[in-house]
């Protein structure tokens, strides 16, 4: 009886072991994921910059053959 009882504290301290584990790692997650999600916008908003640019100088090397 000893050892199933050991085994059954074993087990529980394994469960919320593994639920402290998941909760850190989604903590980790969720902050790596909003800190990708603030580089995609920038990396996107610094992209429109670059192809509007790039557009713009394209109209302006156009005119003048036009």
């Amino acid at each position: 009886m000893g050892n199933s009882s050991y085994l059954v504290i074993c087990l529980q301290s394994l469960v919320y072991g593994g639920l402290w584990v998941v909760e850190g790692f989604d903590r980790i997650l969720r902050s790596v994921n909003g800190s990708l999600n603030n580089a995609a916008a920038s990396s996107q908003a610094v992209w429109c910059v670059a192809t509007s640019s790039l557009q713009w100088q394209q109209l302006s090397q156009r005119r003048p053959y036009d």
